[in-house]
């Protein structure tokens, strides 16, 4: 749910930016909104680590977990300067969203 959420965040944000119509109370709104969303995934995420490894590679588990964090905010950001710089923001906006879709399509069918 938090992902879905998240990403439908970010494809309102790309529409408001295409459509000229961005302000900021709409950045501080959706921020608000993405805040409160991470704010419920990030500790279900570590939760999950353990039913995802098991007890005897929960170790394991922790640093790879912390890995993908880390990594993501070293390459997102760089990833994201150049897309800015060569596609603008709306773009960028509109890749964000599109990144979870993976994540929930997965998500959806493990429910299921």
């Amino acid at each position: 749910m938090t992902q879905t959420i998240m990403m439908i965040l970010a494809f309102i944000l790309a529409a408001l930016q295409f459509t000229g119509v961005l302000q900021v109370w709409h950045i501080v709104a959706l921020s608000l909104g993405i805040g409160i969303a991470n704010a419920v995934d990030a500790p279900a995420r570590q939760a999950f680590v353990i039913e995802m490894v098991g007890a005897e590679q929960l170790t394991s588990g922790i640093v790879l977990n912390s890995i993908m964090f880390n990594a993501a905010r070293v390459i997102g950001p760089a990833l994201g300067g150049y897309a800015l710089a060569k596609f603008g923001a709306g773009w960028c906006f509109f890749l964000n969203g599109a990144s979870f879709i993976a994540v929930d399509h997965q998500s959806r069918s493990e429910c299921t």
